[in-house]
């Protein structure tokens, strides 16, 4: 729990740009003009209330782990949830569906409307905080705020320019006229400001925090987010450089227990470098968080909206350190009451960290998800039941069952950015930059896997393959996969498929069948390496370019 989730109700009732939902305000991102100047930017509290506005405009739950059903690690489980046109790439920003959809409805996979409202207010504050009188404000602190925002600012437009590409730049308060002629800004453009800002924001935010402010950006968290930026841009020095910052600083270790850090338990972990924070309320919405009942099994009382599928499940290699492919430990056959050995045996401990399968101890029981009238359980697959995972898998990542009783009322903090993921950037930029056998670059990628909880055999050299794989197995349903298949350029090669599928199961005739969703072919024409720009923004502005293809 932090700070800043507590008075963000008392933001929405001061600052009126808070909730703004009129149809003509472009962007979202054009109306801090109804802040009043007689009531506003007169004292530090105002500067305070502005910043965790921006914080609460960072990427949040349904995000994180709901993107990867838009990727080869999940599938968005309903045809009729607004996200699955994403996954199976016939999204169309024209259609009657597309308008309504691309605009503000609580399943749009589309953050635009979210992410600029965030940007808009972090320009408010950095435009606006001399304002506040000499005395008024406390000037170290004020430094902080500065850079807060500036360290905010550069994660929303990184979460922007990864999603859309060539966005608008605005990085000052606009007017609704002067938003009406912003122009895309090229992709360099947005990602040396995005650097120059994590620069900038690193160099005076501190390095932890105490009490209320625990939770906060702080040095190291700008360092690991410049680290992603240029990763992202395919600047591997940058990128090499910053991680290694953050790794010399021995500040962080990974948490020894996995499948703990994604828990209640693991909230205080010194792997957790920077988390969107909630906490259990009976208060205003927008503190807690609904993890559980929107991805927990339906066994649980979850809807589970989106689930694991079996590409995901096939990338998890054996104990032995080798892919099923090639491995002697692999057993291809279902699982069954009778004889559990299967599929699933011996593979990499973060399987069942991260997913449930039949076989996988689960609330006190063997969870059984092969299909209504083979199990007799509630979260057997069932193609009448919307609730039930099509695939026979379930999320177990972020699932607590503390949160069971009150499923709705969740305060696990989600994780944007932590340790394992600075490691795996920097093994990946030494990588790129032609320098794979590294001794210091094997050593994070080998920590990552060594973990006490998952213990895999070390590596002596660094491949392409091996990279990529662990960073799809060690980072699944954290957000991450949508934007790693796009940088690759490899998702017209993972995302195709004639069906989306998942377990094994023994039929009652006895034969080896694979349950799939039915009608799920998927397909990723190479449009949508970026999504759309709303179609609502370039109606009020002639001058936004839309994406190739749509």
């Amino acid at each position: 729990m932090n700070r800043r989730t507590l008075i963000l109700g008392a933001l929405v009732l001061t600052l009126p740009f808070v909730g703004c939902e009129s149809a003509d305000q472009l962007l979202d991102v054009t109306s801090p003009t109804t802040v009043s100047d007689e009531i506003f930017w007169t004292q530090e509290n105002d500067a305070i209330l502005t910043l965790s506005a921006v914080y609460s405009s960072l990427p949040d739950w349904f995000e994180i782990i709901g993107h990867d059903g838009l990727t080869d690690n999940g599938g968005v489980n309903r045809q009729f949830d607004s996200r699955y046109v994403f996954s199976d790439g016939t999204f169309d920003p024209q259609s009657v569906y597309g308008r309504e959809r691309w605009a503000r409805t609580a399943n749009n996979p589309s953050r635009w409307e979210g992410w600029f409202p965030g940007v808009a207010k972090a320009n408010i504050l950095l435009g606006n905080i001399d304002r506040i009188p000499e005395g008024k404000i406390d000037p170290n602190r004020k430094a902080r705020y500065i850079a807060e925002a500036k360290f905010l600012r550069a994660v929303l437009y990184l979460q922007l320019v990864a999603t859309y590409g060539p966005v608008p730049m605005p990085l000052t308060p606009v007017s609704d006229e002067e938003a009406r002629s912003l122009t895309n800004a090229t992709v360099p453009q947005l990602y040396d400001q995005i650097i120059k800002d994590l620069d900038e924001a690193a160099a005076v935010l501190p390095v932890s925090y105490t009490g209320n402010d625990i939770g906060r950006a702080t040095k190291y968290a700008a360092l690991s987010y410049k680290a992603r930026a240029a990763l992202y841009d395919g600047r591997f020095q940058l990128a090499a450089d910053a991680a290694k910052q953050v790794i010399d600083a021995n500040v962080y270790s990974l948490h020894p227990n996995y499948g703990e850090l994604f828990l209640y338990a693991g909230e205080n972990s010194s792997e957790r470098i920077f988390t969107h924070n909630y906490a259990k309320t009976t208060q205003a919405a927008g503190q807690n968080n609904n993890i559980f009942g929107e991805y927990a099994p339906f066994s649980n009382s979850g809807t589970a909206s989106v689930v694991p599928i079996r590409q995901l499940v096939d990338a998890y290699y054996m104990r032995d350190g080798l892919p099923i492919t090639s491995s002697p430990l692999y057993v291809a056959k279902p699982w069954t009451p009778e004889d559990t050995l299967s599929y699933t045996s011996n593979r990499d401990p973060r399987l069942a960290f991260t997913i449930l399968y039949p076989g996988t101890e689960w609330d006190g029981r063997t969870f059984d998800s092969r299909p209504k009238g083979i199990s007799t359980q509630p979260e057997a697959i069932d193609l009448q039941n919307a609730q039930a995972s099509v695939t026979g898998f379930n999320i177990r990542k972020y699932i607590d069952l503390t949160d069971k009783a009150d499923r709705g009322n969740g305060g696990i903090d989600i994780i944007l950015m932590r340790y394992a993921d600075v490691l795996l950037m920097y093994a990946e930029a030494k990588f790129e930059l032609g320098q794979g056998d590294d001794p210091t670059a094997i050593a994070a990628f080998n920590l990552v896997r060594q973990r006490p909880s998952v213990n895999m055999p070390p590596v002596t050299t660094l491949t392409q393959e091996l990279i990529r794989n662990e960073r799809r197995v060690e980072l699944a349903f954290e957000g991450l996969r949508l934007f790693d298949i796009r940088r690759w350029k490899i998702a017209e090669q993972v995302m195709p498929a004639p069906a989306v599928c998942g377990i094994d199961y023994i039929n009652t005739a006895g034969e080896t069948v694979r349950a799939c969703q039915p009608v799920s072919a998927r397909q990723f024409p190479a449009r949508s390496y970026l999504w759309p720009l709303p179609q609502t923004e370039l109606d009020l502005n002639p001058n936004l370019k839309q994406n190739p293809g749509f």
